[in-house]
């Protein structure tokens, strides 16, 4: 028998001023939720390369979970007062799961949710993790430490249509940090396990008619 134990494999980290996309019209746009909560959402693509990690090899039970992250608070992120901006922001990305995922944000057509926080009187966002091993993990596919790319999607509610609000350079101290896991095997010994063998096997018996049967003599 088989025990799977997980072991920390690598650590990313990623910082806002970092982004490919920073200073990219088109990682812009607006994005207004099917359910309907009278919001639209500001987004912001983000996309970070990395070289692949040499000896890293991932298998098909990889997890990757979020160690930190920093959000700005919403006047970094926007340029101007939270008049015309809620507190809510969403973090996804299509980067790291392969399976497939629902919420009722978008009818199930949004990227995968990994961060949803209620900024608090527009301060910034500081989140720990102190149990990896149980929060925030996400299957994560085969190819994603070679492949050397991550994309995660910022969404700032709105509640002015008009202009865009989110700015570039807005998410420059934005950071996460990743902690990838992967499994690793070990032989699990049973000790002072008896060995069975026929002979110590009794015969079922049956009763009929009251009286009993061995079923080795039928």
């Amino acid at each position: 028998m088989k025990l799977h134990k997980y072991k920390q494999v690598c650590r990313l980290t990623f910082f806002g001023y970092d982004d490919e996309l920073r200073d990219a019209d088109y990682s812009f746009s607006k994005r207004n939720p099917l359910s309907g909560a009278g919001v639209l959402y500001d987004t912001k693509l983000m996309r970070f390369r990395f070289t692949s990690i040499n000896g890293v090899d991932l298998s098909n039970f990889a997890k990757i979970s979020i160690e930190t992250v920093l959000i700005p608070t919403i006047e970094e992120m926007t340029g101007d007062n939270t008049a015309n901006v809620t507190n809510i922001l969403t973090l996804r990305t299509s980067s790291l799961s392969s399976l497939n995922n629902f919420d009722s944000h978008n009818n199930g057509n949004d990227k995968s949710l990994i961060f949803y926080y209620d900024i608090v009187d527009g301060n910034k966002v500081r989140f720990n993790n102190n149990s990896l091993e149980h929060f925030f993990n996400f299957p994560v596919y085969k190819q994603f430490i070679q492949n050397g790319q991550l994309e995660l999607e910022v969404s700032v509610g709105i509640t002015d249509t008009n202009n865009r609000r989110l700015t570039q350079g807005g998410l420059d101290t934005f950071a996460i940090t990743f902690i990838v896991y992967d499994i690793e095997e070990q032989e699990l010994l049973l000790q002072d396990t008896p060995n069975f063998n026929k002979s110590q096997l009794k015969p079922h018996a049956s009763i009929n008619n009251g009286k009993n049967y061995n079923l080795n003599n039928l």
